[in-house]
Parts: C-alpha cells; structure tokens; sequence
C-alpha cells in the first residue's frame, strides 16, 4: 500500500510541477511550523494560473524538515526545495507567507 501511496504521489507531485512551469509565472506559499515531535518543518504551496482550465490553482507540493529557522536558512530552504524538484525559479514572481 506505502508504495501505491508513494507511487501516486509522485505523479501528482510531476504533473503539478509541470503545470507550474508552464504557467511562466507562479507564487510561492510557504509557511513554517513545529510538527508535533517539536521538529520544525515548512509546508510549501504554490499558486498559478492554469490555461488549459482557465482557472487560478493552488497547490500542495511538500513538507520539508527545517534545521536553520533564521531568515536567511529559511530562505535557503524554500529555494533549493524548489530547485529540486525542478520548478524554474526565473518564473518566480511572489512568495507569501504566514506570520
């Protein structure tokens, strides 16, 4: 079941990804908080317009673990989180945040 799970999350994940770069143009939603075992973890969205529907989406894309809460290790975090999983960040061009 894990890998049917982890399986149809990846393709998720891609297709979102895709979606995202191809709208030339998207905000990135970030927001950092302590899980409940106290380890502080970011949930990163991300907000587009998607032609093909004609609609504005906003999506999930990951939780990731956060060692340097400072802004400058926050930042590191956001942006090399994207950059491996492949969104373009030329096409970025807003970022929101909570707090």
């Amino acid at each position: 079941q894990n890998q049917i799970l982890t399986s149809c999350s990846n393709l998720i994940l891609k297709q979102i990804i895709s979606k995202v770069n191809a709208a030339k143009c998207f905000t990135v939603l970030a927001d950092e908080t302590a899980d409940i075992s106290g380890i502080e973890q970011f949930s990163l969205c991300v907000r587009y317009f998607e032609f093909s529907s004609m609609q504005m989406r906003e999506d999930f894309l990951t939780f990731v673990p956060v060692t340097d809460v400072t802004g400058m290790g926050l930042a590191n975090t956001l942006l090399n989180t994207l950059d491996k999983l492949g969104i373009d960040l030329k096409y970025l061009r807003g970022q929101g945040f909570d707090g």
